[in-house]
This record gives C-alpha cells, sequence and structure tokens, in this order.
C-alpha cells in the first residue's frame, strides 16, 4: 500500500501584497504537496494597501494604483478573477503632471528628452539633457546616490529640480541619501549598455516596438496606471478570500526557534500570547525589515544589524472630499494626474494627487473632486505629529498657496503611515547580500519582502512570484 508524501509547512509571516501573492503562487504551484498559513500581526490583510468605501466615495488610505510597464499584477488580477474589475487610470491622467517650481505650477513633458523644451529649466538645463545622449561613457560607479547620477548625466539644475521631486513621487526621500543602482537598475543597466540614458530609452523603445511587430500585435503604448472598480483592496481581499482560514490576522509572532536548538530540521513558530509554539518546515520574512530585525535579533545579531540598518520614510496621506463649486476663479483646473514638489523647497505638501480626474466617475459622483495630500517626507517628518485639525490646516492654506484653491472640504480622511516606504539607501545592494549571506547559516529561513529589492506593487507581485517559483522546484525535487 502506498502512503502519501509528507507536505512540506511553510509560514509566510505577514499579509501585504508581497506576502499573499507569494502565498497565492505557492498554492497555485504546489496544490497538494504542502499545508500553507499566513500570519498577519494587524487586524487586517493588505499592509499599507487599504481601500475604504462610503456612502458617495471611495478612496486608497495607500497606494493609488499600478503601472502595466511591468505586467506582473495585471496578469495576477486577471488569474484571481478580477479582469473585468480593472479599471484604467484616464488619458489626461497619463498626459498632464505638474511640477511646482519657483512659485507656480508647470506641465511636464512625458518623458526627459521633451523636457529639454520645457519652461521649467534655463537655455543652459536644457543644453545639458539635449547633449546627454551625446556625452562620453563616463567611470561607472559601484554605487552613487540618485542625485549625484543625475549630475553627472544631466546637471546640478536639472537634479535639483525634475530629478528631486521625480524621487519624491516614488519614494517620498531623499535623493542625496537613496541608491542608484538599488532603486533604478533598469537606469544603471541602460547606462553601462549604450553609455546614456536617453540612447537607453531610445533602444528600449525600438526593442519593444521591435518584438510586438514579430508576435504581430499593435505598437506599444506609454505605460498607463490601473486600479479596480472597487479599489485596490479588492485585490487584497480576493487574495485573502483564497487563502481562507489558512490567513490569520491579530497573529503576531513573538519569537522563532531552530528546532531542536539547530537549523536545518524546522522552525518552532511562538505567537504573542500562546505558549504553545507551532512547527514549520520552511518560515518566508515578508513582514517589514524592522520586524525582521526583531525576531532575528536572538538568532543572528548581525543578521539584524543589517536587517534594522533599512530605514522607512514616515508619510501621511490628507484625502479632501469637495464639490466642483469650490473651485472657482482663478484657480488651477485640476485635469490630470496632479502635481509634485521638490524636497529642496523644504515645502510641507511634497504632491497632490487628483484622484476624481484620474479615475473619473468612479470614486466620487458627479460634481464632486477627491484630491490626496502626501505630507512628511524624510526631510519634514514631524508634521505627522500634528493633530488633524493641524494638519488639514496645513494641506488647506499649501493649496492656496500652490493652485489658488481655497477649499472647504466636505470631508476629511487622514492616513498617517509612520513608517510607510523602505528606503534603499547608499550601500543597499550590500546590505541585502549580507543578509542573503547571513541567511543559509539560519536553514529554512528565507528574509523577503518590500524592503530587499522594490516597493512598488508590480515588484512585490514577481518577486514574490519569482521566490515561489524557486521554491516549488526545490519541493518537486523532493517529492520526486
Amino acid at each position: 500500500m502506498e502512503t502519501s508524501a509528507k507536505k512540506t509547512k511553510i509560514a509566510i509571516l505577514g499579509a501585504g501584497i508581497w506576502g499573499l501573492s507569494c502565498a497565492y503562487y505557492l498554492q497555485k504551484k504546489a496544490a497538494g504537496k504542502m499545508d500553507l498559513v499566513v500570519l498577519e500581526a494587524g487586524e487586517r490583510a493588505g499592509g499599507m494597501i487599504q481601500t475604504f468605501a462610503f456612502s458617495n466615495h471611495r478612496m486608497e488610505a495607500g497606494p493609488n494604483g499600478f503601472l502595466d510597464s511591468n505586467p506582473s499584477t495585471l496578469e495576477l488580477c486577471k488569474e484571481v478573477g478580477l479582469e473585468e474589475e480593472l479599471l484604467p487610470a484616464s488619458v489626461s491622467a497619463a498626459r498632464n503632471r505638474f511640477l511646482y517650481l519657483n512659485n507656480r505650477l508647470h506641465k511636464l513633458p512625458s518623458n526627459l528628452l521633451g523636457m529639454a523644451f520645457s519652461p521649467v529649466l534655463s537655455f543652459q538645463g536644457k543644453l545639458r539633457i539635449l547633449a546627454e545622449g551625446f556625452r562620453f561613457k563616463r567611470a561607472i560607479p559601484e554605487e552613487e546616490s540618485i542625485a549625484d547620477f543625475f549630475r553627472a548625466r544631466v546637471g546640478e539644475e536639472v537634479a535639483s529640480s525634475l530629478g528631486d521631486a521625480f524621487v519624491t513621487g516614488i519614494w517620498g526621500g531623499n535623493f542625496e541619501e537613496l541608491s542608484l543602482p538599488s532603486c533604478f537598475p533598469k537606469w544603471r543597466q541602460m547606462e553601462i549598455e549604450h553609455g546614456s540614458i536617453l540612447r537607453g530609452l531610445k533602444a528600449r523603445r525600438a526593442a519593444k516596438a521591435r518584438s510586438a511587430s514579430e508576435a504581430g500585435l499593435p505598437k506599444p503604448l506609454p505605460p498607463r496606471m490601473w486600479s479596480l472598480k472597487k479599489g485596490l483592496g479588492q485585490l487584497i481581499d480576493t487574495l485573502a478570500g483564497r487563502l481562507g482560514s489558512s490567513l490569520r490576522t491579530r497573529n503576531k509572532v513573538s519569537a522563532l526557534q531552530p528546532l531542536g536548538g539547530q537549523p536545518g530540521t524546522g522552525w518552532l513558530v511562538f505567537h504573542e500570547g500562546n505558549d504553545r509554539p507551532e512547527t514549520f518546515d520552511q518560515v518566508i520574512l515578508a513582514c517589514p525589515a524592522y520586524e525582521q530585525a526583531r525576531l532575528l535579533a536572538p538568532l543572528s545579531p548581525a543578521l539584524a544589524e543589517s536587517l534594522s540598518e533599512i530605514q522607512t520614510t514616515p508619510i501621511a496621506v490628507v484625502a479632501l472630499m469637495f464639490p466642483d463649486s469650490q473651485l472657482t476663479g482663478d484657480a488651477v483646473k485640476p485635469d490630470g494626474f496632479g502635481y509634485l514638489t521638490p524636497q529642496r523647497d523644504s515645502r510641507p505638501v511634497l504632491g497632490v494627487q487628483w484622484c476624481s480626474a484620474i479615475f473619473p466617475g468612479d470614486r466620487v459622483p458627479p460634481g464632486w473632486q477627491l484630491w490626496r495630500a502626501l505630507v512628511g517626507g524624510r526631510k519634514q517628518k514631524q508634521l505627522l505629529d500634528l493633530d488633524d485639525k493641524a494638519l488639514t490646516k496645513v494641506v488647506l492654506n499649501e493649496l492656496k498657496t500652490v493652485g489658488n484653491w481655497n477649499l472647504t472640504p466636505e470631508s476629511v480622511h487622514i492616513f498617517r503611515w509612520k513608517r510607510a516606504i523602505p528606503q534603499y539607501t547608499l550601500g543597499h545592494t550590500k546590505r541585502v547580500q549580507a543578509i542573503v549571506e547571513a541567511q543559509k547559516c539560519l536553514h529554512g529561513l528565507i528574509c523577503a519582502g518590500s524592503s530587499m529589492g522594490g516597493v512598488a506593487i508590480n515588484d512585490c507581485v514577481e518577486q514574490s512570484a519569482n521566490l515561489a517559483g524557486r521554491l516549488t522546484e526545490g519541493l518537486a525535487k523532493i517529492s520526486g
């Protein structure tokens, strides 16, 4: 009589998009070969991805959408049955983005070359962009800040205005501290292969067009933002629903111990408020780096130290809903994605997203506006300590200054993220290499999540799928 093979027991710690998508792909690729649980310390899954629905509007507390330049999240949505729920951003959101610089709003071109013809820059600044494609290859340093990279390629003026604002919009951090090869590895690769960002971008566009033509597909369109009709929380709810009882919220892990005191035979997972640990063959840490450091400090101080060096930046999301009638007089028309402000100017608001223009007719009823102001960042973290009334006043005063928007919101919702976005500061690549090397001594344990190699939703989905693939290949070899 044949006996069934023993199932591998896997625990994923952290039910953000990284942990949930990893669990989904593990279930998909290794069904019947494992027992899987996802442990989440908070009351709900999703991490920063939270959608709140009210009687007449819907808003995101964290990320507002994802781009299709990387198809990972689009494909995941289709796989889990949400294809009909996909919601593209408006055309104007892709075309109209603004920069608040020198006390006025400037419409930004859609690409770097277009900046050479923008009134945002001086004549000298425009020349530096045009000349970028003709510069000789430089001695590329192994590590450099995003700020130094911009200075080397396109000069100080472009770096301190466009580069600063661009990084603010993605990372909310200080581009003098952030690592170029860690934050934007494709830029580094383009410079290595083509000696120029402009030439690299041109080559990438040509390659995509050629690939589409060979496949009989139309010419690729510029990247577009997407969400879901019920918000990004719809994806979280769908993934959580597929896990069923395998997802356990309000389940904080207090400690990890190797089974028998020796790594390689399994792991004991201790739960806060419960004296009886569970045993697992594999533990995947998809929680924030500071939580991983807490759990691993007793097991590997060096590993915990590397993890604790991964910083975060604080962001407050201040969502305002108000009627169109308040956009009167010479107030700037909010037609597009929104605007950004370089952090060099130390303004209180990093940027504003015009959500009702990004997803028109979906987030609020006709005749209403829904905006999200992003406040804080590495240089203005003290603003998150203001009470709701004071923080709202700061935002409203800034909006009046920037666009002559004199607003009295019908509703205000504030979400404070004290540790919002992991920061890949200088030395991050070596830091991650040290983490990977140190965890080899802890057999059956993997440090993962957005703290390591990509903070965007697409990065999290893609990397979690890759890890699930590697693990299931290992399971196949064991069972085979």
